[in-house]
């Protein structure tokens, strides 16, 4: 049998960079679980695993629901409250202060766009942007959206 090359496929997962690559985007994520720190693959550090529902709320993909998804990294300090500490320098992780059912409004960018190191961050909103994430919010009404499969790349004027 002959060998074939694999072709890039969506992870099966929302990928906050790739949903992040041309422009900040709103999103709340509804806290469902925080899981036990883990070792870090890549780097000496740990992860703090965090599972979230996500209400995209600006973009192409403006209303999508996407939910219990996994995320690690650097977008899990603003979803714990928290600063994540690196093992390296023998940081124990902080206990997280937001809670399951907390509804978090972050707009997520793409930190160190283009390099090795590139990761998905969140900042807190502006008023004119939690207003914005309001119109799709529409009193928690919009996570009764169906769930969407994983987000590819896209633009969209972001209404902020």
């Amino acid at each position: 049998m002959a060998l074939q090359k694999a072709i890039k496929t969506s992870g099966g997962f929302l990928d906050l960079k790739e949903l992040a690559v041309d422009g900040p985007v709103l999103l709340v994520f509804r806290i469902k679980e925080f899981h036990a720190p883990e070792k870090a693959t890549g780097f000496d550090g740990v992860n703090l695993p965090v599972i979230a529902d996500v209400l995209i709320c600006s973009g192409a993909a403006t209303g999508e629901v996407h939910l219990e998804e996994r995320f690690i990294g650097a977008i899990t300090a603003i979803l714990r409250g928290v600063r994540n500490p690196r093992a390296a320098k023998g940081e124990q992780p902080q206990p997280p202060v937001t809670k399951v059912g907390d509804e978090i409004v972050a707009r997520v960018k793409v930190l160190n766009a283009g390099k090795p190191n590139a990761g998905a961050v969140g900042d807190e909103p502006s008023d004119a942007e939690m207003a914005a994430v309001e119109l799709v919010y529409r009193d928690g009404a919009a996570w009764n959206a169906p769930e969407q499969a994983p987000v590819s790349a896209g633009g969209g004027a972001r209404p902020w």
